[in-house]
């Protein structure tokens, strides 16, 4: 889902929903997007490969499993037109304390506009997989 619009985003997001009622599947929550490592290196961070929510794994033939390993986290505060600040405090913090990432990026959509009354309260969890340097 390489550069959408944010009317396409919500179609896509919606689109998502639907497919997993139509599959039977218990919505797991959050529901959250995936952008590819080399999209975050770009610093473009705006465009997802996938959506994606929690479920049990019997549930689906060929379940994605999130690997193990180290991630930092952050909150997320605001509209996603901004999110871009918060992935450039990671690089910093990254940066500081001698990691770099090694992994894509997940964001779950912890309080979005089904939630909250609007753009400024809403908090995206990013969960990046990282190494030392």
């Amino acid at each position: 889902m390489l550069n959408c619009s944010d009317k396409e985003f919500t179609k896509s997001i919606m689109a998502f929903i639907k497919y997993t009622k139509q599959e039977e599947m218990d919505i797991g929550y959050p529901i959250g997007g995936l952008i590819r490592q080399k999209q975050i290196e770009a610093a473009d961070y705006w465009n997802y490969s996938h959506f994606y929510m929690r479920v049990d794994q019997l549930m689906v033939e060929e379940p994605f499993i999130k690997k193990a390993g180290k991630y930092v986290i952050a909150y997320h505060k605001g509209s996603y037109m901004t999110i871009q600040d918060t992935y450039e405090e990671i690089n910093a913090y990254l940066n500081e304390n001698g990691y770099s990432i090694c992994g894509d990026s997940f964001e779950e959509y912890v309080m979005d506009e089904v939630s909250v009354s609007g753009e400024e309260n809403y908090v995206t969890k990013i969960m990046i997989q990282v190494e030392e340097k």
